[in-house]
């Protein structure tokens, strides 16, 4: 991604001195705006950014396409953007994300390094249990608690015993806010 970024090759002392600036600005160019996520309801912006990041803006346009009933071109144009709408109207913001996360979980359950890193791609997107629970950190839980306004609720992701501590801002915060 930072070769790409800079257009040259970078070494691993390159990454390691990457400025919060530059990460931010790549966050924002390559998969915030690939997305259209200022264009997506609060909650849905989030889940959609997260599942980019991880899986690449393709993915998640495309999967977030097939949820709601779009052609899945992978651009998210006004005739995705009225499904959405269309579908939260008939079916809720709670059903939306919980399908669109649960197409997630199914495409990273086939991945040959599902078997590495399965356990931490579950706690993720569900976080400690599967499901939607007001109580858990999934990036699920945080999109609904997020499309409720509810920001007080939101949590950060404790790592898992063993793990690394858990990031600073989510990168959706520092993307809309810098």
């Amino acid at each position: 991604t930072l070769s790409a970024w800079r257009g040259t090759k970078v070494t691993n002392k390159d990454v390691q001195n990457l400025t919060q600036t530059e990460a931010l600005a790549i966050y924002k160019a390559q998969y915030w705006d690939t997305v259209r996520a200022d264009k997506l309801p609060l909650g849905l912006d989030y889940l959609t950014f997260d599942y980019a990041v991880n899986s690449g803006p393709a993915r998640a346009i495309k999967d977030l396409q097939r949820t709601v009933g779009a052609d899945a071109d992978g651009v998210i144009g006004q005739k995705t953007l009225s499904k959405i709408s269309d579908y939260i109207a008939e079916n809720g913001m709670r059903s939306l994300l919980i399908f669109y996360a649960t197409r997630r979980w199914n495409f990273v359950q086939g991945l040959s390094t599902f078997s590495t890193f399965g356990k931490g791609w579950r706690r993720r997107i569900w976080g400690d249990q599967m499901g939607m629970q007001a109580s858990d950190n999934g990036a699920v839980d945080r999109a609904f608690k997020l499309s409720q306004e509810r920001y007080n609720e939101i949590t950060m992701p404790q790592p898992a015993p063993g793990k690394a501590e858990p990031e600073k801002p989510d990168a959706v915060d520092m993307v809309k806010d810098p």
